[in-house]
């Protein structure tokens, strides 16, 4: 949805997902469910020209097929898939030249964050995509396949599950000690504007108070030791979007605290 107010494209987005956060202009638009959940009539009623996508969505691609509308399924896995998706949608909106211009500029800014922050020893760290709230299970992170573990490389971090052969994975605690990560950091997006998420979930103070006391349980981790776990609670960690750079820039902060704002 931002890819396509970017573009310049606004006034051509008809409704969004349960789980749009922004910009500001879109929040206002008809909510039409989410991957899982899409609210079929809904979008009949609003007769769109193109239903927009991520993954395969056979619903969606069924409901579209038996309505006479496009659907474009974008793939939006890895940094590389968020470039190409920019200039899809410029294609489809009729904004190549300013898709040109944004994909550029996100190439730009990502390999700033990398210059800036790249060139030291990578930090062993394990990323916390999900989990248990209360207690260290049904621990979910990703493996160097994901857009998430690419932006932690910019920000010198190097993915404890990179070489695991699943994009997305529980890895149980016995190998999370065994993977002995020097960093932590809990991806805790708030949710307040996810209209899917039964209201939202803040990440207030406290809540993040207890995302780091949880983790006392594996007191012989490095990182656990060291005192070197952080919290990032901005509502768009886990989009693939125009925010990459943000995130990078988020994950760099949180691993090098030392080196200031």
């Amino acid at each position: 949805t931002e890819i396509l107010f970017a573009l310049g494209a606004g006034g051509q987005v008809v409704a969004v997902s349960d789980y749009c956060t922004g910009p500001p202009e879109a929040l206002g638009r008809p909510r039409v469910g989410g991957f899982v959940n899409p609210n079929l009539e809904r979008i009949a009623a609003l007769a769109p020209d193109r239903i927009l996508t991520v993954g395969e969505a056979a619903r969606l691609v069924r409901f579209g097929r038996a309505q006479g509308i496009a659907v474009t399924r974008l793939t939006m896995e890895t940094v590389a898939d968020v470039t190409r998706a920019i200039r899809e949608l410029g294609r489809i909106t009729g904004r190549e030249g300013r898709a040109r211009e944004l994909a550029d500029r996100l190439a730009a800014r990502l390999a700033a964050v990398g210059r800036r922050w790249g060139g030291g020893r990578p930090i062993p760290t394990l990323l916390v995509i999900a989990r248990t709230p209360g207690r260290l299970a049904g621990l979910m992170t990703c493996s160097g396949k994901s857009f998430l573990s690419e932006l932690l490389a910019l920000a010198g971090g190097r993915n404890c599950f990179a070489a695991a052969p699943s994009r997305y994975l529980n890895p149980g605690l016995e190998r999370v000690v065994a993977a002995a990560p020097e960093a932590i950091l809990e991806l805790a997006p708030d949710t307040r504007l996810w209209a899917g998420a039964a209201g939202g979930r803040p990440l207030t103070a406290e809540r993040r108070r207890r995302l780091v006391a949880d983790w006392q349980a594996l007191p012989t981790l490095p990182a656990v030791r060291a005192g070197r776990i952080a919290v990032l609670g901005q509502p768009w960690l886990l989009v693939p979007s125009l925010h990459l750079p943000e995130i990078a820039e988020a994950m760099a902060k949180a691993l090098h605290p030392e080196a200031g704002p």
